[in-house]
């Protein structure tokens, strides 16, 4: 697994939602609204972040 980490100037008070993409598959929905900056993808895994 590859841990990504969201780089903000912030410390708190951000909530973010993280979507994958995948090429070639559905988007997964993989945190809703959480002040949490870190995640795991599968290292072997192309296709699309999206945080908002």
């Amino acid at each position: 697994m590859y841990r990504v980490t969201i780089a903000s100037n912030r410390e708190r008070g951000l909530q973010y939602q993280i979507y994958l993409t995948p090429e070639g598959g559905e988007t997964v929905m993989i945190q809703d609204f959480s002040e949490n900056k870190q995640f795991n993808i599968p290292m072997d895994e192309h296709g699309i972040c999206r945080i908002v």
